[in-house]
Parts: C-alpha cells; sequence; structure tokens
C-alpha cells in the first residue's frame, strides 16, 4: 500500500513542476536561437538572463512548491481523505518525505540538463565551445586524485540526508501549526517556526561538531587543493550519520504529533 500512496502523491505533485519543466526545456532551446539569429545585442543580452533567472527561480519554485504539496497533501481540507487510507500515519509521512526529496532532485538534474541544452544548441554555431568544454572535463577526470571521486559520492550521501532533515522540519513546522499547541493557523506562523527549528538544529550541530572536532571547512579545503586528508572519510561518515540521527528524532516527533495532535 506504501507504494501505491507513494504512486499517488507523485502524480499528485508532479501536477505543480509540469509548467517549470516544460519552460525550463523550452528556453534551453530558444534562448541560444535568439543570440545566435539576432542582430540585436539587447535581445540576446535578455535571452541570457532570462535562462539564467529560469535556472535559478527553479530553486524558489522547488521551495513554494514542496510547501504547497506537503500543505495540500497533509493539511488542507480535502486531505483526510489521506487519513482514512488503510496505511499508517509513519507510511503517509514516508510518502511524503520520498516524493519531496524526490522532487527536489529531479528538479535540480533537469536545471543542470537545461544548462547542458542551452550549451549544447547555442555550440550548433560556436562548434568550438563543446570541444573546449569537453576537453576540460577530459583534464579534470584524468587528474582526478585518488579517492576524490569516493569522497564526491559521500558528500551527495550527506547532501540527500541533510535534504530529508530540511523537508522534515518543514512538515514538522505545518505539523504544530495545525495543533492545539498553536492557536491561529497562518503560514507565517510556519515560515517562523521554519526558522526557529532550523536555526534550533544548527546550535545543535554546531555543539555537536565541536566537540566532535569535526570541521567541514576542513573537507573544503582538502577538496579545493585536489588532496585527501586522512580522517576526511571518516568525518564524512560520522556527519552522515549524526544527521540521519537527527532526521529520525524530527521523523518520530512529527508522526507522534501527527498521530495525537493534529487538528484539520
Amino acid at each position: 500500500m506504501l507504494l501505491k500512496l507513494i504512486k499517488h502523491d507523485f502524480k499528485n505533485s508532479f501536477k505543480d513542476y509540469a509548467l517549470l519543466y516544460i519552460l525550463m526545456i523550452v528556453f534551453s532551446i530558444l534562448s541560444p536561437l535568439l543570440i545566435n539569429w539576432s542582430t540585436s545585442g539587447i535581445i540576446g543580452g535578455l535571452a541570457s538572463i532570462m535562462i539564467v533567472f529560469l535556472v535559478i527561480g527553479s530553486t524558489v519554485m522547488v521551495f513554494v512548491n514542496t510547501i504547497s504539496f506537503i500543505k495540500r497533501r497533509l493539511f488542507s481540507d480535502s486531505s483526510y481523505l489521506n487519513y482514512t487510507l488503510p496505511v499508517s500515519m509513519a507510511q503517509t509521512l514516508l510518502s511524503k518525505l520520498i516524493v519531496s526529496i524526490s522532487m527536489i532532485i529531479l528538479t535540480s538534474i533537469l536545471a543542470l540538463a537545461s544548462l547542458a541544452l542551452f550549451t549544447y544548441v547555442f555550440s550548433l554555431w560556436e562548434s568550438t565551445l563543446i570541444q573546449m568544454i569537453w576537453s576540460q572535463l577530459k583534464y579534470i577526470f584524468v587528474n582526478l586524485p585518488d579517492g576524490l571521486l569516493q569522497v564526491g559520492l559521500e558528500l551527495l550521501v550527506l547532501y540527500f540526508v541533510e535534504l530529508s532533515t530540511m523537508v522534515l522540519v518543514l512538515i514538522l513546522s505545518f505539523t504544530l501549526v495545525n495543533t492545539s499547541f498553536v492557536k491561529k493557523k497562518s503560514n507565517v506562523f510556519v515560515l517562523l517556526l521554519y526558522m526557529l527549528i532550523s536555526f534550533g538544529i544548527s546550535m545543535i550541530d554546531t555543539a555537536v561538531m565541536a566537540i566532535l572536532s569535526i570541521d567541514m571547512s576542513v573537507i573544503l579545503d582538502a577538496l579545493s587543493r585536489g588532496t585527501i586528508l586522512s580522517g576526511i572519510h571518516l568525518s564524512i561518515g560520522v556527519t552522515t550519520v549524526y544527521q540521519l540521527l537527527i532526521s529520525g528524532a524530527l521523523f518520530l516527533i512529527t508522526n507522534y504529533l501527527l498521530n495525537n495532535y493534529l487538528e484539520i
């Protein structure tokens, strides 16, 4: 039943993103055409700015769509239908978490794909552009220090875990606003709670990392210098486990509140 719920949530969420994805692809194709065909530098400049803003704006749209999806599927007047399904509250919460993270990742991939498509179409008139980019990529991968790829994959896993924390904080904020603990139901309170909880977690992160003597700047410095320092894998691993514990705690707290104090 969980898989069916995830599938249904995907269909519901995709409607929020469909227009954004279409715009990203269309402008990735049309913008370089305008740049190359236009005799006016102003039109070409505007086309370039539009594709940049479209990609950057996708970040804002992801946040807005995530909020809309969570509110609609868990806390709107029609969301009660979700609670009549033969699934536990934990499964309902897990479905929303999986779908939200998946759509964020999918949008990020499509944003990169849009930039790649923009570059490819533009290179049809500038053949040396692709050759230059390809040679640079080959140089980077050929000269990639031993172990750096593994570090990159570990950081990617950490990014996914931190995404789950971000989404769970958002769901927890909505949950608290829709309980008897908060009298007035308002998106402003959701935003304030989100900022407050995020700040509290960041303070705890700082304290814990200081105790464990884990400094992410060491990792970034190592990556920038192309060297892998001893203990870097352990540092990322411990940080990932810690973030998983934070996400787990947020999940349990939110699940408890949804089961016992939800008011919609």
